[in-house]
């Protein structure tokens, strides 16, 4: 496979190379692909992406209870980082509405 050899010249590691093959491959196929194929392809991948991230939400959950030292965590910083992470959503929820309304009412003056 040339972009496993890419990848071994470069001294990187094999999943950059399914990465790279991934990425160059989706740019040739897709082009090629008839409107049905294009559909499927997409329902398929969308199917393939909720089944994978279910996968790793719930190994990671498996994973925290069946971690046994509690005592270790630091729940300080474990709150401090789900209270930056909350501030960071709901200040970028408001950015993304007032950045979408403006191009809404940029578009209906377009087209007035």
């Amino acid at each position: 496979d040339i972009t496993w050899l890419f990848c071994e010249y470069l001294l990187q590691a094999g999943a950059l190379a399914l990465l790279l093959f991934g990425l160059v491959l989706s740019h040739y196929n897709w082009y090629n692909l008839s409107d049905m194929g294009k559909v499927f392809t997409g329902y398929a991948f969308s199917a393939i992406a909720l089944l994978a991230e279910g996968f790793l939400f719930i190994y990671l959950g498996i994973a925290v209870f069946l971690y046994a030292d509690y005592r270790a965590w630091c729940w300080t910083l474990i709150g401090a980082i789900l209270l930056a992470v909350l501030i960071t959503r709901a200040i970028m929820a408001v950015l993304i509405a007032a950045i979408e309304r403006c191009r809404k009412e940029k578009l209906s003056l377009i087209h007035i």
